[in-house]
This record gives structure tokens, C-alpha cells and sequence, in this order.
């Protein structure tokens, strides 16, 4: 009886509890490989998304607040696409743009430029579309955008 005794508590003495992962490695490193999984797994669901709105962008045409939210990141971003959706055909150069802004956001033109061409790359990487087209240094709201805004240049002027 006592070999049987002493076999059990040996067995038991080798099936101890492993250490976690988090143990192992440290707490802090455990939870930012986590993170970076979760990133990982989340950048790949964001690719499957774009996918499937380019196979169905001739079918649907998202809305004002879906546009604001792929290529504004702040305020003065939803000002600047303002002011481009109520340019005339001609279009504003970004010192125009600036001028129209200065008194509320203290812009400059570079700035201007720099926003709407963070802007386009953004909206070029969700729909491979540009928000808005260079002519001859004047800036304009690409009509694709326009039917996204919902009026047209002539409605915009009429409400000038």
C-alpha cells in the first residue's frame, strides 16, 4: 500500500500547474502581443470591407455622414469639403479657400492643400475615388463626391 501512496504523490508533484503565457513573457509584453493580434485581426476584416464596397460601388452611393467620417478628420476637414462642394465650375484655388476660412480657423494655403490632398488619398484608398481634382491650381469637387453631398452647383448657387 505505501508504493502506491508514494507513486500518487509523485505523479501529482510532476502535474504541477503550468505557468500562463503572461507569466512567461510578462504581463505588459503578453497584453501588447495581444493587441497587435487584435489589430492584425482587425485590419483584415477592414480589407474584406473595402472589397466588398468596390464590387458594389455601382450599385449603392453612400451617404454625407459616411463620407465625413472615411475623409474628415476634424471640423476644419468638414469646412474645407464645404467649401469645394459650394465652388463654382471654376473651382477655388487653396488661397481662396484659405481667405473663406482665415477668420475662423487661421489657415494658410499649404495647409489647405495639405488637407485636401490627405483627403483624396483617403477617400481614393476606401473607394478609389478622388474627393476633389486639380485645374489649372483651382480645386474641384469631383461630381462623384457632389452626388454624395446631394446638390448639385446650381442648387448651391441658387441658395448664394
Amino acid at each position: 500500500m505505501e508504493t502506491i501512496k508514494e507513486s500518487s504523490t509523485k505523479s501529482d508533484a510532476k502535474h504541477k500547474r503550468r505557468r500562463s503565457q503572461a507569466e512567461k513573457v510578462g504581463r505588459r509584453k503578453y497584453i501588447i502581443k495581444l493587441l497587435h493580434r487584435l489589430e492584425a485581426k482587425l485590419d483584415r476584416v477592414d480589407k474584406r470591407t473595402r472589397v466588398i464596397m468596390a464590387s458594389l460601388i455601382e450599385y449603392m452611393d453612400p451617404g454625407k455622414d459616411y463620407l465625413s467620417m472615411v475623409v474628415c478628420k476634424d471640423e476644419v476637414d468638414q469646412a474645407i469639403l464645404w467649401e469645394l462642394s459650394t465652388a463654382t465650375s471654376a473651382g477655388w484655388s487653396t488661397t481662396e479657400i484659405a481667405e473663406r476660412l482665415l477668420p475662423e480657423y487661421k489657415l494658410n494655403r499649404f495647409q489647405v492643400l495639405r488637407r485636401i490632398k490627405r483627403m483624396n488619398k483617403c477617400l481614393e484608398a476606401e473607394m478609389g475615388r478622388p474627393v476633389a481634382e486639380s485645374c489649372e491650381h483651382r480645386w474641384v469637387m469631383t461630381p462623384y463626391v457632389h452626388r454624395i453631398m446631394g446638390a448639385t452647383k446650381e442648387e448651391i448657387e441658387d441658395m448664394k
